[in-house]
């Protein structure tokens, strides 16, 4: 299995950069405390700016940025976890595992819906209806080419990515429309594919890579809220040999990561109609 950093595990973190965070745990500490002090005292409880006073130094800002320059450097030759929540045909999964993942496009899509009517997993109509209303044809749309991932062992909150084949440039056109989601929930089952991916292929919006580890630090060590991990995605495809596996529910890896294990039958097949 290749190696890769797992941001909720840090045992998995090379030992370099965990000893990085590690020995600046008093300064990095001491910059959250008084980061929150500066903004309470400059901003009060309303929210309001208090006058025109110039921001107060924080006397820990030079070894905060420092150590992030540092991270920065570390992890632009690592390879990072991802997981990519979603609903899989049995030959979507034997292709993914062969082929890898392939980042949203019209023609995926189209080649997509286009072999389930094929196999007659929904009828021509349906399918003519899919291909007709959905969000790929949005050129503006921020998933069309992109493959989006999470960073965290914390994914208790995709029920929709489940429920629905197809993902979320199709479901979210059809909500309300039963004639259209009822199909959509009778195909596949929920999976998460795992892969590895090289921190250098991430678009990660604002931040650089080492203000995502020194933030997932934070929540390790418990000065910030929330699980350590974020969402992102990368604008390539992922090929074969960077797909580590295919998460299937039934899967007790599946049950952890979602947090199903005590469901029901009867709610399993009311939130995920398997």
């Amino acid at each position: 299995m290749m190696a890769a950093l797992e941001v909720w595990d840090q045992q998995t973190w090379p030992s370099e950069l965990r000893a990085l965070f590690d020995d600046n745990f008093p300064s990095l500490e001491g910059f959250v405390t008084e980061e929150r002090r500066i903004e309470d005292t400059r901003y009060g409880p309303t929210g309001w700016c208090r006058g025109a006073r110039a921001r107060p130094l924080n006397p820990f800002q030079r070894v905060h940025d420092e150590v992030l320059r540092r991270a920065q450097e570390l992890a632009s030759e690592l390879s990072v976890v991802g997981y990519h929540c979603t609903r899989l045909h049995s030959d979507e999964i034997d292709h993914i595992l062969s082929h890898g993942l392939e980042p949203l496009s019209k023609d995926l899509f189209e080649r997509r819906v286009r072999a389930r009517v094929l196999a007659g997993d929904i009828s021509t109509d349906v399918g003519a209806g899919l291909l007709a209303d959905n969000f790929v044809h949005d050129e503006e749309g921020t998933r069309l080419g992109r493959l989006f991932f999470l960073f965290t062992a914390d994914l208790t909150r995709m029920d929709d990515f489940f429920s629905f084949w197809g993902g979320e440039s199709l479901y979210t056109t059809h909500h309300g429309k039963q004639e259209m989601l009822l199909p959509l929930r009778t195909i596949g089952v929920p999976c998460i594919v795992e892969a590895v991916l090289p921190t250098d292929a991430l678009c990660l919006w604002s931040d650089s890579m080492g203000e995502r580890l020194y933030e997932a630090v934070l929540a390790h060590w418990g000065l910030r809220e929330g699980a350590p991990g974020w969402e992102d995605s990368v604008a390539d495809p992922v090929p074969a040999d960077r797909i580590r596996r295919i998460i299937r529910l039934g899967d007790p890896v599946f049950a952890r990561l979602t947090d199903c294990a005590a469901w029901s039958e009867s709610e399993l097949l009311s939130r995920w109609a398997i």
